[in-house]
């Protein structure tokens, strides 16, 4: 009987365990998460973040609540990430004509800040990290 008592103690000790690392994960993450699902945190409240509206690639009207001022980087995603990438695609766009020769095409514009983000960033700033506003004043690019 003692060994069957601590087989169940032992259990949920381990079950607290995993409770208290999934609430911790979803703490850390809760704005990754809010910004994923298109919930809007208290945060956005915050002066450092703009709601604009910028239409997709498909013609719709999306709803986008980005923090121009969050430094972004490799591994980083949602709509500051996607914000970055229009604004990047969009002065690559201008400056394809120019002699200098651009080892990239056009970015996707899928919010997730991978390799091909971080190249054509680092091409255009010397940097692997920025916020909106850094990128904008770099590029002398006009924010609405």
């Amino acid at each position: 009987m003692k060994n069957k008592t601590q087989g169940i103690s032992r259990n949920m000790a381990l079950g607290i365990v995993a409770i208290i690392f999934v609430l911790g994960v979803l703490i850390w993450k809760k704005d990754a998460i809010s910004e994923a699902l298109g919930i809007k945190s208290n945060a956005s409240t915050n002066n450092n973040q703009t709601g604009n509206t910028s239409t997709s690639s498909q013609g719709n009207a999306v709803n986008l609540t980005i923090d121009r001022n969050k430094i972004l980087k490799y591994g980083d995603t949602g709509a500051s990430v996607k914000e970055l990438q229009r604004l990047l695609n969009q002065h690559h766009k201008s400056n394809r004509n120019q002699v200098e020769l651009v080892p990239y095409e056009s970015l996707v514009e899928d919010g997730i800040f991978g390799k091909k983000t971080e190249g054509l960033l680092e091409h255009y700033t010397q940097t692997k990290s920025i916020s909106i506003n850094q990128l904008a004043s770099k590029l002398a690019i006009k924010l609405a």
